[in-house]
């Protein structure tokens, strides 16, 4: 006969509750016998009482191992949102708790790492926060080091980066440390993987030392961004461009988009010069952003007409720009429909004549940034990209067809 198991885990007697959840959990690291009762564990997710919410995190990552039906794609939405609960005590359970399901289920251990890098843990007491932020490494830990790191694709270390990335105008007291000949290698064959917005436009780079360029800004080398001249290809620098500066991040290589650098470098195999990257090894990784919330960008409501999508329109805001420009607007009508937007009179310190050269590499960036917060959000899309050919106030790059 099946136990009434929400009404034992819910009693007024913690004392007896706590035992309760402790046989079960003990008994499930050998046996499958409480799997059958996964949906009404899983139902007590959000019971208003912490305690109760604890237990059913503590069962169910007991019985993560049974899980041969694979129940947890269901309800692993759910227990991520306790890594932020509102009480500390039950996100550190959960976030201890998660590195059992990770490692009994594999599959899970991107989404888990992902929810893990981008929590937002300002709500909590300074008492409570360094404590719950070493359960995230303790358990990032253990998920990585468990040999199943493969799982993870560039686009899930990429939406992380969004987070700590930052453009160092100036390379000052970031180290002595350099970036070594092995790590050039890596980052030519890094970027031959990049996904390009348009695949039938040719593009390289080419890593020089920084002094065989204009660009005196204290970094080691300059990353030469080149491209055949075809409808789009800033936008698709930008795009690709994008990524290698998330990539560079991963690395602990500091970054500095230079549009006004010029090189001695010829073409390169029949394509042109566009752009360059002012690189550096960070030896501190306390250079680094600290809370991307607190840089310098519009507000949503001034990039974004329409219903707002959480961790997307609060996150793409943040993509770098020629001069802090932010060229961009979306409007939400059903589909996102995203413009190039000049706003009269305004182009900071930008030469008249460069405005929309540059504003047209800054929508490439700000569509990579669109896309890895859709993925990261597990909105699946479809876009279509338009030929922008004119230097109108209002102009529409692309089209997302979103499906949930």
């Amino acid at each position: 006969m099946k136990e009434n198991i929400v009404q034992k885990l819910t009693s007024k007697d913690d004392k007896y509750a706590c035992a309760f959840t402790d046989r079960i959990v003990a008994e499930s690291h050998d046996t499958d016998e409480w799997y059958e009762y996964f949906e009404d564990v899983a139902s007590l997710l959000d019971h208003p009482k912490s305690l109760v919410r604890n237990r059913a995190l503590y069962i169910l990552a007991a019985n993560a191992q049974w899980d041969e039906e694979n129940r947890f794609d269901l309800i692993l939405p759910d227990y991520l949102k306790h890594i932020t609960d509102e009480k500390p005590i039950t996100a550190r359970q959960c976030v201890k708790a998660l590195a059992q399901v990770g490692l009994a289920r594999p599959q899970y251990i991107p989404q888990i790492l992902s929810a893990l890098r981008s929590a937002d843990l300002s709500k909590y007491k300074d008492s409570m926060r360094p404590l719950i932020e070493r359960d995230m490494e303790e358990t990032e830990k253990i998920l990585i080091n468990s040999g199943f790191t493969e799982v993870i694709s560039l686009n899930d270390i990429f939406y992380k980066m969004i987070f700590k990335r930052k453009s160092f105008h100036i390379f000052r007291n970031v180290g002595k440390e350099s970036i070594s000949i092995d790590e050039l290698g890596d980052i030519q064959n890094a970027y031959s993987e990049f996904t390009p917005l348009n695949p039938e436009i040719k593009t390289a780079i080419r890593i020089v030392p920084e002094k065989q360029t204009n660009c005196k800004r204290g970094g080691e080398y300059c990353i030469l961004l080149y491209s055949e001249k075809k409808d789009g290809y800033l936008q698709n620098i930008g795009y690709l461009g994008e990524q290698l500066d998330l990539y560079l991040v991963s690395r602990n290589i500091g970054t500095l988009w230079f549009g006004i650098g010029k090189t001695k470098e010829e073409p390169f195999e029949d394509m042109e010069f566009v752009i360059m990257f002012s690189i550096r090894k960070i030896s501190d990784d306390s250079k680094y952003r600290k809370d991307m919330f607190k840089s310098k960008r519009k507000n949503a409501e001034e990039i974004w007409e329409g219903e707002q999508i959480s961790g997307v329109t609060d996150i793409i805001r943040f993509a770098p720009s020629a001069c802090n420009s932010q060229p961009w607007l979306v409007k939400n009508d059903g589909e996102l429909l995203v413009y190039r937007y000049k706003k009269p009179g305004k182009r900071g310190i930008m030469p008249a004549d460069k405005v929309l050269f540059y504003n047209r590499i800054d929508i490439g960036i700000f569509i990579c940034f669109m896309d890895l917060c859709l993925e990261h959000n597990g909105i699946g899309f479809e876009k279509t990209l338009y030929s922008d050919a004119d230097d109108g106030e209002l102009v529409l790059n692309a089209k997302y067809r979103l499906y949930r």
